[in-house]
C-alpha cells in the first residue's frame, strides 16, 4: 500500500510532552495527521516541527469530534485508510503496523483489543458491545478504516463515539471486521480528554 495515502489519525489534546516521539515514531507507516483538540500547550506546533501534518480545533471539543475530523479531513483528500493511534505513546508502532497488514488484506475494519483496561466503565462497554456486535474493544484507540466503506456507510453519528459507532455500522453492514490483540504501554499521568 502507497503509505502517503496512509492517514495515521493522532487525536491530541495538551500532549506536548509526548507528541514529538509518537510522530516520529509512525511516520515511516504513514502520513501522520495530529488533531490538535485546542491546546492550551505547545502541542501543535511540538507536532508539526516533528513533521506531522496539523489540523487545528479552536477550542477544546472533544476526542469524538477529533476522530471525527480527522476521518473527514482524510476522506476528503483522498486517503485510501486511516489508522487512529493515541497521542500518549501508550500504543506500539509495531499494532499499527498489524492493522496495517489487516487492511490491505481486504478488511475494512480492524479494532484493537487492549490487553487491560483503564477504565471500569471501558470493561463493561467491551462487555455489551461483545455480547450485542461481537466487537470486543470498541473504545480502542488503535483502529483501523478503509476510507471507502467508511464513505458508504458514513451518516452523522447518534452517540458520542464516532470510533466505535463506525466499526459498529460497518458490521452490521456485513463488512469485513478483524480484531488483533495489542498491548499497551503504562502512561505517567491522567488522559487529557477524560480530564477535558
Amino acid at each position: 500500500m502507497d503509505r502517503s495515502r496512509v492517514a495515521i489519525l493522532i487525536p491530541a489534546f495538551n500532549e506536548e510532552i509526548t507528541i514529538s516521539a509518537v510522530v516520529h515514531e509512525v511516520r515511516g507507516a504513514g502520513v501522520p495527521i495530529v488533531i490538535d483538540d485546542g491546546s492550551s500547550d505547545q502541542t501543535a506546533r511540538i507536532a508539526e516541527d516533528a513533521g506531522a501534518i496539523v489540523v487545528s480545533h479552536p477550542k477544546n471539543k472533544g476526542y469524538d469530534m477529533a476522530i471525527r475530523t480527522g476521518l473527514q479531513w482524510a476522506v476528503d483528500r483522498d486517503f485510501l485508510v486511516a489508522v487512529t493511534f493515541d497521542a500518549d505513546g501508550q500504543h506500539l508502532l509495531s499494532d499499527l503496523i498489524r492493522v496495517l497488514i489487516c487492511l490491505e488484506d481486504g478488511a475494512k475494519v480492524v479494532i484493537g483489543i487492549r490487553d487491560r483496561f483503564q477504565r471500569e466503565s471501558e470493561k463493561i462497554g467491551s462487555f455489551i458491545a461483545g455480547l450485542a456486535w461481537g466487537v470486543r474493544d470498541p473504545l480502542c484507540g488503535i483502529k483501523g478504516y478503509d476510507l471507502a466503506a467508511v464513505s458508504r456507510h458514513w451518516v452523522p453519528p447518534t452517540f458520542n463515539s464516532v470510533g466505535m459507532e463506525m466499526a459498529i455500522r460497518l458490521v452490521l453492514a456485513g463488512e469485513r471486521i478483524d480484531q488483533i490483540e495489542i498491548s499497551t504501554r503504562d502512561r505517567s499521568d491522567q488522559s487529557r480528554f477524560s480530564a477535558s
